[in-house]
């Protein structure tokens, strides 16, 4: 029994909301611009990340799983959590930063290029008994009871009956994605769930990336812009075209999308409607499969998004969640 794995659990996940006007009856924490890891621990040291759709995550960030072991010895736990990987100027989190990781079997250059971090804010396992019917409030007692003890792993203490929007400003000032708040007496449960509400300070869109246009110039042999889309609220199996974006990204990190594009290539448009002419004109489409996280600043009157930015492909994501 103790050299067995803990049960796989789904992660909850927040609903974005606004702030409310008190935060009594909420558990407040950061929202970090990181990727959802739910840590697996067996008693014999052996550990497992799973991402947010059950993808192993082990080999890609290994630092984190020999951090669980040596910092739990003996333990058998299941943890949920974020991988964070810190600005290199700010300090901040970054999700551009981490996905660099992603679907990579990092070299010693990697990891010490783009060190990650993880952030445990829930325990949902506890030495062979599980903890997920228990309120918010207990589970964060128990988990403080563990000690985790670790500079890779961090246990961030959460706060009660505080001013949200206070938080949101220490967010703001100190480049901190926004807030999440728990309700105290909330069960875990799997999949959105009103109970835990979420409100970042800066819009952010998971989109599907459905083609892209090659640069201008000398540069038409590179990435220019990614076409995007969202499954249209009245018809999930169709695609709206929401924009482009052709910022957000490193020259090496255009160079990976651009050959995994090459590779998902397709003869037929997947938008639901035709696109554009300025778009259509040189569009190359691909099978809707890469789900990519774009920062903007609002909407046009088209329902595109004005002044977006690329933030990076969510490994973890699948047309499905969107």
């Amino acid at each position: 029994m103790r050299d067995e794995w803990p049960p796989a659990i789904a992660p909850m996940l927040a609903t974005a909301r606004t702030l409310p006007t008190s935060g009594r009856g909420f558990g407040w924490e950061w929202k970090y611009d990181g990727g959802r890891a739910i840590a697996r621990i067996r008693a014999d040291g052996q550990v497992r990340l799973d991402s947010r759709n059950a993808k192993d995550f082990t080999p890609v960030f290994p630092e984190v799983a020999d951090a669980l072991a040596e910092a739990l010895p003996g333990r058998r736990l299941t943890l949920d959590g974020e991988l964070i990987a810190a600005n290199p100027t700010t300090g901040a989190p970054d999700f551009a930063q981490l996905q660099q990781r992603f679907g990579t079997r990092p070299s010693a250059e990697l990891l010490a290029q783009v060190p990650v971090s993880y952030v445990v804010f829930d325990l949902l396992h506890l030495d062979g008994e599980p903890t997920v019917d228990l309120p918010y409030v207990e589970r964060r007692r128990l988990l403080t009871e563990v000690e985790i003890t670790h500079p890779r792993l961090l246990v961030p203490a959460h706060q009660v009956d505080v001013d949200p929007h206070t938080l949101l400003d220490v967010a703001r000032a100190h480049d901190i994605e926004g807030v999440v708040g728990k309700r105290l007496d909330s069960p875990y449960r799997p999949g959105r769930s009103p109970a835990w509400l979420k409100h970042a300070l800066r819009s952010r869109i998971e989109v599907v990336v459905g083609g892209w246009t090659p640069g201008q110039g000398n540069r038409t042999n590179s990435l220019g812009a990614l076409l995007l889309a969202r499954p249209a609220t009245d018809d999930p199996a169709a695609l709206e075209f929401v924009g482009a974006v052709g910022t957000g990204w490193t020259a090496a990190t255009a160079a990976r999308l651009l050959q995994r594009l090459k590779g998902l290539a397709s003869e037929s448009s997947p938008f639901s409607a035709p696109l554009p002419r300025e778009y259509a004109r040189n569009a190359r489409y691909v099978r809707p499969e890469l789900i990519g996280d774009v920062e903007y600043r609002s909407l046009t009157g088209e329902g595109y998004l004005r002044h977006p930015s690329w933030k990076g492909l969510r490994v973890d994501k699948t047309l499905a969640d969107l």
